[in-house]
């Protein structure tokens, strides 16, 4: 995506489409000198090679606060907590729409509270010892 939240000239998309990213002048790490493109340890890049990373970053953070779920629930998460963009539901320009990471955050978070048994009063599962 553009910073204007439209889909930039370089994006993929067709039924494959999963999730929306930003794409475009992204600022990122950078190999200094003649390797890298520019001078500096950062540049502003675009393309889907920034795009992607958007996605498997926000996967990472997820499982950063539950790392024995398994991938199939990583991916529900980000599908039900990705903004819809474009016609309702998915379609073939935004898949299930732009990846968010602060609602996928709080979704496993709310998620996780709910399973210690807060919802329910069970406070069986709960320590004080730290653990």
């Amino acid at each position: 995506m553009n910073w204007d939240g439209e889909l930039a000239d370089f994006s993929r998309f067709g039924p494959e489409a999963a999730f929306t990213a930003p794409g475009r002048i992204i600022l990122a790490p950078d190999r200094t000198g003649p390797s890298g493109y520019s001078i500096l340890d950062t540049a502003f890049v675009s393309g889907t090679s920034f795009a992607s990373p958007m996605v498997a970053g926000t996967a990472a953070l997820v499982l950063s606060l539950r790392p024995i779920q398994p991938p199939f629930e990583v991916l529900a998460t980000l599908n039900v907590t990705a903004r819809d963009l474009g016609v309702p539901g998915i379609d073939s320009f935004f898949g299930v729409g732009l990846v968010d990471a602060d609602i996928a955050l709080r979704a496993t978070a709310l998620g996780m509270i709910f399973q210690d048994g807060f919802e329910t009063g069970d406070t069986s599962r709960w320590s004080s010892e730290g653990d």
